[in-house]
């Protein structure tokens, strides 16, 4: 066994006996934290050390004098803490005289992780996004700044009022981190909002965005218009069609059947992804992944229904499934897809078609890429192509945007990259006609 880990097992046994001796509380850790964190008394840097995948590039300490210090990484290993019969202390000898907080109230760090990240959205947009480091900061105003020995900290002073969230509509709705939507008021959303150190609830549910002036549409509500639809039905699924990538389609290929056809935005579930949205808009409640059935049948009884996607998707159906596979090794199968639908639009009176590769090129090349403007092109001509030929309904829709990161697609965030989908309802006995949001 290594030096290192050696001593790493035994500052963590120094650790537990402090725990289990009950010597000492543990002071909590608030930021942008993935799991909860407590310290005890010893040198901040070695405790944190032990929790190497936490990277904290800064931290706040803060006295219950309404006093603090915020300082950077690289002070850490100069600071000590010390538990008394008055509490929590810092030292810091090494550092600015400011460093030493007597009677410690709460310790919060700042790092790259910020899944915990509150945003909020109005309307199609985002107006604000807060990690819980930055809803602790904003309590607090800059009083100073001192150096010694190389290293910096600033002093500062909690504020006798803020208010981080300017809320101007009476109605929102809260996206839960467990997906729920919860439609509440103004007055109903401060009373009950808390910031529980590491996360943000309302009345103790964890909560991943506030939404204001909301699209009208989710995701769920689509399950009603298709499950009420008397008509033969073609639904097309554009994966990662999302309503900000919609946007810059239209203004640099306003051309596309798409950048032409009159999308409305749509509430993507959280967390937005194709399984949880997929599941919502065939079920209409937040499904059990691990006993989903698409489209179930109590709700589609008469139905002859077909779904066509590729072979990755796991889910089952009371409806025929037909899964492509990438027969020309061109990096998808959206193109197998289509034919496949194509020479199956006059056999079933509702089709459902999941198109993947949008989605797909975004993952390997971004959000906004060149690579991906070239594959919503190619998937245009078939969407177009797809609604010339049916002689019915037609629902076009898509499950969550995309942002990117490190140049990857990705889509998790509550933010209005990835939670505003799209939908269209087009009514085929009036081929001229595309109207959004209903069929009437």
């Amino acid at each position: 066994m290594g030096v290192c880990k050696k001593l790493s097992l035994v500052a963590i046994s120094l650790i537990l006996f402090k725990v289990l001796s009950c010597s000492e509380p543990l002071l909590e850790v608030y930021g942008n934290l993935e799991e909860p964190l407590f310290l005890v008394s010893g040198n901040l840097s070695k405790q944190l050390e032990m929790k190497s995948e936490m990277n904290f590039d800064e931290a706040i300490i803060a006295g219950n004098d309404e006093t603090a210090v915020r300082i950077r990484k690289d002070a850490f290993h100069k600071i000590n803490l010390i538990y008394d019969e008055n509490g929590f202390h810092s030292k810091a000898d090494s550092l600015p005289e400011v460093c030493n907080i007597k009677n410690i109230a709460h310790i919060c760090f700042s790092s790259p992780y910020k899944e915990k990240t509150l945003f909020h959205l109005q309307e199609t947009s985002e107006i604000a996004r807060v990690s819980p480091f930055e809803y602790f900061l904003a309590d607090y105003e800059k009083i100073g700044e001192s150096r010694k020995n190389g290293y910096r900290a600033v002093k500062l002073k909690k504020k006798k009022q803020s208010e981080i969230f300017n809320l101007v509509s009476d109605n929102l709705i809260l996206v839960l981190e467990d997906g729920q939507e919860i439609l509440v008021d103004k007055s109903g959303f401060y009373q009950h909002f808390r910031f529980e150190g590491s996360f943000f609830s309302w009345k103790s549910l964890p909560i991943a965005a506030v939404w204001e002036n909301y699209p009208e549409e989710g995701m769920k509500d689509l399950f009603t218009d298709i499950r009420d639809t008397k008509s033969p039905l073609l639904i097309i699924l554009i994966d990662s069609l999302g309503w900000k990538f919609l946007q810059y389609l239209k203004s640099n290929e306003p051309e596309l059947f798409l950048s032409k056809t009159d999308f409305a935005p749509l509430r993507a579930v959280y967390p937005p992804d194709t399984e949880n949205n997929l599941l919502a808009f065939s079920t209409g409640i937040k499904s059990d992944k691990s006993h989903a059935e698409l489209f179930p049948q109590k709700d589609f009884p008469d139905q002859s229904g077909l779904i066509i996607t590729d072979d990755k998707m796991g889910f089952s159906s009371s409806f025929r499934i037909i899964r492509s596979n990438d027969e020309n090794a061109d990096g998808h199968a959206d193109d197998e897809i289509y034919l496949t639908a194509l020479d199956n639009l006059t056999h079933h009176d509702f089709i459902f078609v999941h198109l993947h590769s949008i989605d797909g090129t975004g993952y390997k090349f971004g959000a906004y890429s060149n690579e991906r403007i070239v594959q919503a092109k190619e998937v245009d001509k078939y969407v177009e192509s797809l609604v010339a030929n049916w002689k019915g309904e037609i629902l076009l829709f898509s499950d969550h945007g995309m942002h990117t990161e490190f140049g990857k697609g990705v889509h998790y965030r509550a933010d209005e990259d990835d939670m505003v989908a799209v939908y269209c309802w087009l009514k085929k006995s009036d081929p001229d006609k595309q109207s959004s949001g209903s069929t009437e």
